[in-house]
């Protein structure tokens, strides 16, 4: 009886540890390991931006060479760039100090309603400035241009490209 709680207790305590060992390690290497609340982000949809309470105003645009995706369906706005809360990504910090505090985003897809793989509306389709537009902004990385004000000083060209990376189309936008 004696080595059965014996038993029980040290492969109690055994499992404690090693669920505490992952817990530890889950936290350095996961959220707070990589300090997702450290770095500005940005919205993928207009809904997310008004939800977040970001959004600043949606922009003009219009196609000037052939759409040759099927359902393209694509959208530019501005809305104040921020960063994540400290303890999960569903806190909002909009960033104050900084010479460029409004993101250029983007909202595109593949048309959901038409797509049968909901998994690939994104990935079969990149949105990029073009790269002798990049001047018109203040600020930019791969996923945003970044600006000084809630406006475009003047109106650049996007571009967007199938999933083998073959230009498809140019977008103006104002």
């Amino acid at each position: 009886m004696k080595n059965i709680l014996k038993f029980i207790l040290i492969s109690t305590l055994s499992i404690g540890a090693l669920y505490g060992l992952y817990v530890a390690l889950n936290l350095y290497t996961g959220w707070y390991g990589y300090g997702y609340w450290k770095y500005r982000t940005g919205t993928t949809t207009i809904a997310e931006s008004k939800k977040r309470n970001v959004f600043v105003k949606e922009l003009h645009y219009k196609f000037v060479e052939p759409i040759t995706i099927k359902d393209f369906y694509f959208k530019p706005y501005i809305e104040r760039g921020y960063k994540f809360g400290m303890n999960n990504e569903n806190e909002t910090h909009t960033i104050k100090n900084s010479k460029c505090p409004y993101n250029l985003s983007f909202e595109w897809k593949n048309n959901p309603s038409v797509m049968k793989d909901k998994t690939k509306i994104n990935n079969s389709i990149s949105v990029f400035i073009n790269k002798d537009d990049l001047n018109k902004i203040d600020s930019s990385d791969a996923n945003w241009g970044y600006l000084g004000n809630p406006y475009l000083k003047d109106t650049i060209r996007v571009e967007y490209s199938d999933y083998n990376g073959n230009k498809t189309g140019i977008i103006k936008v104002w």
